[in-house]
C-alpha cells in the first residue's frame, strides 16, 4: 500500500471519527432530554402529593413543605399513639369522638403526621413513580437500540466506500445486523445492562422517596435527592451506548475485511486517544485471526473511539521498516521540540508559584492534600520527547502538538475515599470561585482500564494545567508498581507478548484498588 494511499485512507477514516463524535454529541443530548422529562415527569407527582395536603389544610404548598421539613417521624409517632389511645378511652366511655375532643395542637400533630404515614396517598405516589421509571427504561431501550441500528447501518456504507471493493457484500453483512448488534459482550447482552441497571435505579429511587416522606423532607428536597440519582443514570446511560455503539461498528469492520480478503488490520487512534491506545496503533498491523476485543481491536475501553482498517499481507511484512522510519522521523523531530519544551516551560513557570500557592489554600479547605509537588513541573527531556511523539502519532506540526500540552504544570489533590466525592466537588467550587476555568474532567474510574483517577485540565490567564484526584491508595499504586511496569512496557525492546503480560499486571493491580465513594457522580 503506497504512503499516499495509506494517508488517503486514514484522512478518510479521522474525519469518519469527527463524524461519529458527532453522532456521540447528539445521543448525548438525546439521553439527557429523555432523563429530564422523565423527572420532571416524577418531580409533579411529589409536587402534587404535597398540593393534595396543601389543599386539605387550606394552606399554601410552601407552608406545605415548611411543615414537612419540620417532622420528626419518631416523635409523632410516639404522640399519634397517645391520641389514638385517648379517642379509644372516649369511645370506651361510649363517645363519639370528634376534632372537637382534642386541642388545636393535637389536630394539627395528626393532620401532619398523616402527611406521611397516609398508606394510600404514598402508594399512589410510589406507584406512579414507578410507572414513569418504566417508561423511561422502555425510552432508553428505544434510543439505544436506534442508535446501534443507525451506527451499523452507517459503518456498513462507510466500510464498503472506503474499501472500494465488494460493495455487494454489504448484503451478507446485514444478514447479520442483529446478531451483531444483539451480540453478548462481556458476558451480557446491551439491553440486559439496561434493564439491570434502571431495575437498581427504580428500586433505589422508590426507597428514596419513601424513606425521604417519612424522615419529613419536603418535596423540593426529595427532588434534588432524586436529580443526583438521574445525574448518574444519565451518565451510565450515554456509557454503554456509545461504547456498544463502537464495538457494532468495529464488528461490521472486522467483517467487511473478512468479506473482502483482507488478512490483516490496522488500528488508527482517536485524536484524543489515551496513552493505551496510542501504544497499541504502534505496533500493528495486527492479523485478523488475532482480532480480540478490548486487547487487540476496539473498543479498547468505554468511550473508546479508535477505528480499525484492512491492510494487504503485503504492507504488513513492511512493518519493520516503516518503525525504523518513524525511529527515524522521531529522532530528527527530538532535536526540534527541544525548543518548543522551553518555550511551554518558560510559560507555566511564570504563573506556577501563584498556581500552587493558590491551590495549597483551596486543597486543604476541601479536606485534602496536594502530594507530588516536587514534580510538578515536567521535566525538559519529558516535555520534548511527548511534543515529538504527539506531533508524529497524530500527523500535526510540532508547534500543534506544543500547543496540546495540558500538562507541562500537573497537581495531584489526595482526598479520604469515603468523602471523595463531597471533597472533590468542594474544590471544584472553590476553583471556580476563585477564576479558575475547568476545561475538561476525565474519570477513568469509570474506564475499567489500568490507570484510575480523576484527571482535570484547568486553565487560569491562558495557561492550562492538570489537576489528578486521587485517593492515598491509588497515588501511591500510580507512583509505585504501576509506574515501574508502565515503564518497562515503553521500552522498545519490549516483546508483544510482555506487553500483554504487563498490561494484565496492570489492570489486576488496579482492580485491587477500594473505589472512592460516590465515584460515579464525579464529572
Amino acid at each position: 500500500m503506497t504512503t499516499r494511499k495509506s494517508n488517503y485512507w486514514r484522512d478518510r477514516v479521522k474525519k469518519e471519527m469527527d463524524a461519529k463524535e458527532a453522532d456521540d454529541i447528539s445521543l448525548e443530548q438525546s439521553m439527557k432530554q429523555l432523563h429530564d422529562y422523565h423527572f420532571r415527569n416524577i418531580e409533579k407527582e411529589i409536587e402534587s402529593f404535597y398540593q393534595r395536603y396543601a389543599d386539605k389544610e387550606k394552606i399554601d404548598i410552601t407552608e406545605a413543605r415548611k411543615r414537612a421539613s419540620e417532622l420528626d417521624i419518631s416523635a409523632y409517632q410516639k404522640k399519634a399513639k397517645e391520641l389514638v389511645a385517648k379517642a379509644e378511652k372516649l369511645r370506651k366511655e361510649g363517645r363519639t369522638v370528634t376534632k372537637a375532643d382534642f386541642t388545636h395542637q393535637e389536630n394539627a400533630d395528626m393532620s401532619i403526621y398523616n402527611l406521611a404515614m397516609k398508606t394510600n396517598a404514598l402508594e399512589l405516589l410510589r406507584l406512579n413513580i414507578d410507572l414513569e421509571m418504566q417508561e423511561l427504561a422502555n425510552g432508553e431501550h428505544k434510543l439505544t437500540k436506534r442508535f446501534l441500528d443507525e451506527g451499523y447501518r452507517k459503518e456498513t456504507e462507510f466500510q464498503a466506500g472506503l474499501l472500494g471493493l465488494s460493495v455487494a457484500s454489504q448484503a451478507s453483512v446485514k444478514s447479520l445486523a442483529d446478531a451483531v448488534i444483539n451480540a453478548n459482550f462481556k458476558g451480557a447482552r446491551w439491553s440486559d445492562n439496561i434493564w439491570d441497571r434502571q431495575d437498581k435505579l427504580r428500586s433505589i429511587i422508590s426507597q428514596s422517596v419513601q424513606s425521604a416522606i417519612l424522615k419529613g423532607k419536603n418535596g423540593l428536597t426529595i427532588a434534588r435527592d432524586i436529580r443526583r440519582e438521574f445525574d448518574v443514570s444519565t451518565s451510565y446511560a450515554k456509557r454503554l451506548a456509545i461504547t456498544e455503539h463502537a464495538r457494532v461498528q468495529m464488528e461490521v469492520g472486522r467483517l467487511s475485511m473478512v468479506e473482502n480478503g483482507f488478512t490483516m488490520f490496522d488500528i488508527i487512534p482517536e485524536p484524543k486517544a489515551c496513552d493505551i491506545c496510542k501504544d497499541i496503533t504502534k505496533h500493528g498491523p495486527y492479523h485478523l485471526d488475532k482480532w480480540r476485543t478490548e486487547e487487540s481491536s476496539p473498543p479498547f475501553h468505554p468511550y473508546c473511539r479508535c477505528a480499525v482498517v484492512g491492510v494487504d499481507e503485503k504492507h504488513g511484512s513492511n512493518h519493520e521498516s516503516l518503525d525504523k522510519l518513524n525511529k527515524t522521523e522521531y529522532n530528527q523531530s527530538m532535536k526540534e521540540s527541544s525548543s518548543y519544551a522551553r518555550n511551554v516551560l518558560s510559560a507555566v513557570s511564570l504563573i506556577e508559584p501563584r498556581i500552587t500557592s493558590q491551590l495549597k489554600h483551596i486543597t486543604k479547605q476541601s479536606n485534602g492534600n496536594l502530594q507530588g509537588l516536587d514534580f510538578r513541573l515536567k521535566s525538559l527531556d519529558s516535555l520534548a520527547r511527548k511534543i515529538s511523539t504527539d506531533s508524529l502519532l497524530d500527523e500535526i506540526p510540532l508547534e500543534e502538538a506544543a500547543n496540546n500540552i495540558n500538562d507541562a504544570l500537573r497537581y495531584t489533590a489526595v482526598f479520604k475515599p469515603d468523602n471523595f466525592f463531597d471533597d472533590y466537588h468542594s474544590m471544584k467550587k472553590a476553583l471556580v470561585r476563585d477564576g479558575f476555568k475547568i476545561e475538561k474532567v476525565k474519570n477513568t474510574w469509570l474506564d475499567d482500564g489500568p490507570y484510575n483517577g480523576v484527571n482535570t485540565v484547568v486553565s487560569k490567564d491562558n495557561i492550562k494545567f492538570e489537576i489528578q484526584y486521587h485517593t492515598q491508595e491509588s497515588f501511591d499504586l500510580k507512583n509505585g508498581k504501576l509506574h515501574e511496569l508502565y515503564e518497562e512496557r515503553r521500552l522498545p525492546n519490549v516483546t508483544r507478548k510482555r506487553k500483554a503480560e504487563l498490561d494484565k499486571m496492570m489492570f489486576e493491580l488496579s482492580k485491587s484498588l477500594t473505589k472512592p465513594s460516590q465515584i460515579e457522580r464525579v464529572n
